[in-house]
């Protein structure tokens, strides 16, 4: 890493879409879990990032709609992953939703997620708990385990909030 500057990184790592059945299990560089504390570089090195994927990742289909039940296209559907794995922003999903309101998440990682959908990009750190508070009442609750295919249908949350 003799490129890259001293400081504190997130990993994330992006997905192929569908028929990506990877999700990431782990990202270590020696004894460090980059996964759940970030990668923290000092300076030049030779050592390696390990990145574990394992295949049967999970799939999450999304309908986001109106308070009025209507099909919400282009919405910004994210994925969290609850308390402790917050943090982990490898293990966060997001897409896009179409004309029909409707986006499917692959490549997701075992485990206990909230999902939301805005109306559009507002660049929100969601790893910050002030901010999930806001967001909490419109958020639903899915548990995905390895090979799952879970639906939810989420209200969309108003620009004003």
């Amino acid at each position: 890493m003799d490129t890259v500057q001293a400081g504190e990184y997130d990993v994330a790592l992006g997905r192929t879409g569908p028929g990506d059945d990877l999700y990431v299990s782990a990202i270590r560089k020696d004894d460090e879990d980059v996964l759940a504390h970030g990668l923290h570089v000092t300076g030049a090195s030779n050592e390696a990032i390990e990145i574990i994927l394992k295949a049967n990742a999970g799939i999450v289909k999304v309908v986001a709609r109106t308070p009025k039940g209507e099909p919400f296209p282009e919405a910004i559907v994210t994925l969290l992953p609850d308390e402790p794995r917050r943090e982990q922003l490898a293990l966060y999903g997001n897409c896009v939703t179409d004309a029909r309101g409707t986006c499917t998440l692959h490549g997701i990682a075992p485990g206990e997620y909230h999902a939301m959908a805005l109306s559009k990009d507002a660049g929100i750190d969601f790893r910050d708990p002030s901010i999930i508070k806001e967001f909490e009442k419109q958020a639903k609750a899915v548990k995905v385990a390895e090979g799952d295919i879970q639906s939810l249908e989420i209200e969309v949350v108003p620009d004003d909030e």
